[in-house]
């Protein structure tokens, strides 16, 4: 398309025209902003975005807070939630997801092991001010010999919930430690640390916590 004045460009037939690098796209009836080369999306210097409801009179406004530091990338889900799930923040990085709701509900997180499981495994990283209400090791499938062990904690302190001493990994039980504890604002990933001795094993550990009201 050649160089056009945008008084010249009324009741053009053409399907797109540019504004310096970036490309202004007719596609099918939809308005798109397109890189100069029409091979992506081009991204979009605004701190307002508005969108107009139908009735043309109100609209959804996003605007960027003022005195940012830094910049700030919100990554959306790649499909919808549930109902009366909430979108979230789930990666600690803008990376958004849908979570259900809850408060001062008892919750579990589970994780399967065996002797092959890559050690520490990473149970979850509970909610801030949650509070830690049971580990359970529900052992499967026993080891036949040596001196395996399992212990759940934190990395710098992997027996600090539930000890080697407080299960049996040659004995097929359900193994549990019960003391609340407060996690504070910015609790450590919850992890199971595994010596397999050698030995063949497998089983499920389960943290119960409790989300702050």
């Amino acid at each position: 398309m050649a160089n056009q004045t945008l008084s010249r460009l009324v009741r053009t037939m053409q399907d797109f025209f540019r504004i310096g690098t970036i490309r202004i796209k007719d596609s099918a009836g939809t308005v798109q902003l397109r890189n100069g080369g029409d091979t992506a999306y081009a991204d979009t210097a605004v701190n307002k975005i508005r969108l107009q409801g139908n009735n043309a009179t109100n609209a959804v406004v996003l605007t960027s807070p003022n005195g940012l530091g830094a910049n700030v990338t919100f990554t959306w889900p790649s499909a919808v939630g549930s109902s009366n799930q909430v979108l979230a923040d789930v990666g600690g990085d803008g990376t958004l997801g849908f979570i259900n709701v809850s408060g001062n509900a008892n919750l579990i997180q589970q994780e399967s092991f065996t002797e092959a499981t890559t050690s520490p495994l990473t149970i979850f990283t509970p909610p801030a001010n949650a509070r830690l209400l049971r580990i359970i090791i529900d052992l499967q499938v026993a080891a036949a010999a040596g001196n395996p062990t399992v212990s759940v904690g934190t990395a710098a302190s992997p027996a600090l919930y539930m000890t080697t001493a407080e299960s049996d990994v040659k004995t097929v039980a359900t193994y549990q430690v019960e003391e609340p504890i407060e996690l504070g604002g910015s609790p450590d990933a919850i992890v199971l640390t595994i010596v397999p001795d050698s030995q063949t094993f497998s089983g499920i550990v389960y943290v119960e916590y409790v989300n702050p009201a």
